[in-house]
């Protein structure tokens, strides 16, 4: 038993390294999109505003946070990085990585990942022109209650 002890601990911590990288290829394409981070304000209310990010002439707001396991196979491709504003200047966080949902034919939802912090919660977003239309969030995702949508 004493024997058996310290491997059972062994494959119990392999196995939780290999749960927490759940899978999901993050290396960036050839040529990477570079998402830039925006504000998107409701039209339908002044006051409402998001961050957002534009892809293949979409604009997309975050929409909602992960419920249960995110896994690779739910994860696409890798599409690019995140760019933001620093003291005036454009910086690169290839870190931030911006992912699609493989069962998302219509590219209606995005995923951001950090991949310097495997533990962090994913943002998923959704293309603002979906507002006010159902679409069908997979099981994985925890839809916000936002007023956009």
């Amino acid at each position: 038993m004493k024997k058996i002890l310290p491997a059972l601990l062994l494959l119990l911590m392999a196995g939780l390294l290999a749960g927490c990288t759940i899978g999901i290829n993050d290396d960036l394409p050839e040529q990477p999109v570079e998402f830039v981070m925006g504000n998107y304000v409701n039209p339908n209310d002044k006051e409402d505003s998001y961050g957002c990010v534009e892809y293949k002439g979409r604009i997309y707001v975050p929409c909602g946070t992960l419920r249960g396991t995110l896994r690779g196979k739910d994860v696409g491709a890798c599409l690019g990085y995140l760019v933001r504003e620093s003291d005036g200047k454009d910086e690169k966080v290839e870190d931030i990585r911006f992912f699609l949902l493989t069962g998302d034919s219509a590219e209606d939802l995005l995923v951001c990942l950090d991949k310097r912090r495997f533990m962090d919660q994913p943002v998923f977003f959704r293309a603002v022109d979906t507002a006010e239309k159902t679409i069908d969030y997979p099981k994985y995702i925890k839809p916000s209650d936002d007023l956009i949508w």
